[in-house]
């Protein structure tokens, strides 16, 4: 730290390696439980409620507002998605080959053969069987007469003879028709949009996307999924500038998650997103705290004041509050850091709130604070950083470094 009275090196040394833990508060001290009623109260404003027709905060969907999902970004081979009266997606209305209901362009799934047999196919006998892809297995299927070298009014081919028949006039894209030893058409080479199969001009076909994901797509994020004419279907895919908050954007474009200056500490102003969706205070207006002003008036009315430059290292996790420890996950939602201080044994003051410079934590910060109050002879003053995540968790300050200083 240094200011208009240096710091011993020793001091220096320690604020800068102020240490951060835990992701949700433990004791609080006055000051802090109003800035905690405060925050409340802010996010009460902002609040949404499922069934207004509008996705916000965790729901993952309201009403019609599906966030551009659809049943294959969700992993299934199609049907149709909907939204839970819980805001929840509902995903009873979609299908996957293999879950025994035939559904879509699946011939069959599992044991059930949708009432078709080997006669029913053209054949005098044997089994009819549904393989992997749910189409009709006719191996196990016989004609009477196959065999015997020609193809006969009764069989559908035998041996080179497709009876003029090709894939496309079976119904499919493309692909090579040929005939088995049972005399049954084959149309393992042929394809079509909707068989679970990438062929062809094919991007992709149900959930089958060929490696293909949202990122490789030029997003940032989100789930890729396929639409009914076998093409990628990126609506609910996400990049920065798309207008929308998702991943660990704190901003996007006008939206702003429902900070504002006033949130963030400020007294006032205009808060607006930077090109890269983090959030942009350069409007805003220098608030109270800013100047040092304490949460409580101090007890000494013609108490000094004194100027301090804090520096500190954002974060980049938050670690258990239980056990202080810094094993923490990865920190990818830092929202700010809040400087405090403590005169003697008086209350908890918030000298500062300071913005992060990356969702991530990570940078080194340095901020001018002004503390106030100071008697007259020696003040015991503690100073400390606490760190708070966008979903308003905050760091333990019990788990803090904390550095006292000397002012006279």
């Amino acid at each position: 730290m240094s200011g208009s009275t240096p710091w011993p090196p020793w001091l220096q040394v320690a604020a800068a390696g102020l240490l951060f833990c835990g992701v949700v508060a433990c004791d609080e001290t006055p000051s802090r439980q109003a800035a905690d009623a405060r925050m409340t109260s802010d996010v009460a404003a902002v609040a949404t409620v499922c069934g207004d027709g509008v996705r916000g905060g965790t729901e993952a969907c309201d009403g019609q507002d599906l966030a551009g999902r659809i049943c294959t970004t969700e992993g299934f081979a199609g049907g149709t998605l909907a939204c839970g009266s819980d805001c929840a997606l509902d995903t009873t209305g979609c299908y996957m080959c293999g879950d025994g209901v035939v559904n879509g362009s699946e011939a069959c799934d599992g044991t059930s053969l949708n009432g078709k047999s080997c006669q029913s196919e053209g054949f005098d006998s044997g089994t009819l069987a549904c393989n992997v892809l749910c189409q009709l297995d006719l191996s196990g299927c016989r004609i009477a007469t196959c065999g015997n070298g020609q193809r006969d009014a009764q069989e559908p081919c035998e041996g080179a003879d497709l009876g003029q028949q090709t894939c496309t006039l079976l119904g499919f894209d493309g692909g090579t028709l040929t005939c088995d030893s049972n005399c049954a058409i084959n149309t393992s080479g042929c394809f079509k949009c909707g068989d679970g199969t990438v062929n062809g001009q094919e991007q992709c076909d149900g959930s089958q996307l060929g490696g293909a994901t949202c990122k490789t797509q030029g997003f940032q994020g989100g789930s890729l999924g396929c639409t009914a004419t076998c093409t990628f279907h990126t609506a609910a895919c996400f990049k920065c500038g798309d207008g929308v908050i998702n991943g660990a954007e704190a901003c996007d474009g006008v939206k702003l998650g429902g900070k504002t200056c006033q949130s963030l500490g400020y007294a006032g102003g205009t808060l607006t997103c930077k090109a890269d969706c983090t959030l942009d205070a350069t409007a805003c207006q220098s608030s109270p705290k800013d100047a040092g002003t304490p949460d409580l008036p101090p007890t000494d009315a013609g108490g000094t004041s004194v100027t301090r430059t804090v520096s500190y290292v954002e974060p980049t996790s938050l670690a258990g509050v239980a056990t202080c420890s810094t094993n923490g996950g990865a920190l990818t939602n830092l929202d700010h850091t809040t400087i405090y201080y403590k005169i003697n044994k008086g209350p908890d003051v918030t000298a500062a709130k300071v913005s992060a410079t990356a969702p991530q934590g990570g940078g080194s910060i340095s901020k001018q604070i002004t503390i106030t109050g100071l008697s007259a002879g020696t003040n015991q003053v503690t100073i400390w950083v606490t760190a708070t995540s966008s979903t308003q968790q905050e760091s333990d300050p019990a788990c803090s470094q904390q550095v006292t200083l000397n002012v006279p």
